[in-house]
């Protein structure tokens, strides 16, 4: 493969090829570098930087290679510390997960509450729908209009799936129950 023509200026220069190759071998091998070379210098600096004044490691083959860079190794304590971070990120997590599963009175109910305010307005919600249809079936009107009216209250704030579903059968309620009739004081005849 021929190579383009290139001008004089830019034709490579073995020699100075050579050299850099030495030098860099040398800076490898942790030997003194020329003083007056601003650019081995750096590079020695930069190495014992690198290696923070650890020698080099034997490899098979007796082939020098620098030692890590960065800190020690950690001990047991680091080991102990990253165990325990773990197990309480997995007990975390695990508390969030059952907690958005929780109902009111379980356990992790005050959990399901802090971390997930509108699901547990919805559940509450249901609770005093369930109550709500109690009261129909016990044909108790005014107790089943009165837990409707606070679950629709909860429900208010809430915008998910669960809380439109929920409005649904309330709605479905109410127009079951019909208008709310006289009141006590209405009932006499005059």
């Amino acid at each position: 493969m021929t190579e383009p023509n290139r001008e004089e200026s830019e034709e490579l220069d073995l020699a100075t090829i050579a050299r850099d190759d030495e030098l860099l071998d040398a800076l490898g091998r942790g030997e003194e570098v020329p003083v007056a070379d601003p650019v081995a210098t750096t590079l020695a600096a930069w190495r014992t930087d690198l290696l923070d004044g650890r020698p080099p490691r034997p490899r098979r083959g007796g082939v020098p290679v620098p030692a890590p860079v960065g800190p020690a190794p950690a001990g047991r304590g680091a080991s102990y510390l990253a165990a325990i971070v773990i197990v309480v990120l997995t007990l975390m997590t695990g508390i969030a997960v059952g907690g958005r599963r929780a109902e009111p009175g379980s356990p992790l109910w005050p959990v399901t509450r802090v971390c997930c305010p509108e699901l547990a307005q919805v559940r509450i919600a249901e609770e005093e729908l369930g109550r709500a249809r109690a009261a129909v079936e016990a044909d108790h009107p005014d107790e089943a209009r009165n837990q409707l009216e606070q679950a629709r209250r909860r429900l208010a704030g809430a915008d998910t799936a669960d809380a439109q579903r929920l409005l649904a059968h309330l709605d479905a309620l109410e127009s079951a129950l019909g208008p709310a009739g006289p009141g006590p004081a209405s009932t006499r005849s005059p």
